[in-house]
């Protein structure tokens, strides 16, 4: 097999809105931190974000395994046994 060579993303595919990202943040950091949401209509509000793998999934054939709500629950048990 060939070397992988250049910039990838790696994700599901699947789309999680900015609330939802927060949300999720907070919950899992069992942080006290009142969320506020600003206007969607503001021109530069982006209210989705997705990473979209398909490069990587056809040159590594590779497929993802954890969901994004354990990947960011892994991260932060790491965070705090590793500061």
């Amino acid at each position: 097999s060939k070397p992988l060579a250049g910039a990838f993303n790696v994700g599901s595919g699947l789309a999680v809105s900015n609330q939802e990202a927060c949300e999720t943040l907070v919950s899992i950091a069992d942080s006290p931190i009142q969320l506020r949401w600003h206007d969607p209509e503001v021109p530069d509000a982006v209210p989705v974000f997705r990473m979209n793998a398909a490069k990587f999934q056809a040159e590594a054939d590779w497929r993802p395994r954890y969901t994004w709500r354990q990947s960011l629950a892994d991260a932060w048990a790491m965070r705090q046994v590793t500061p």
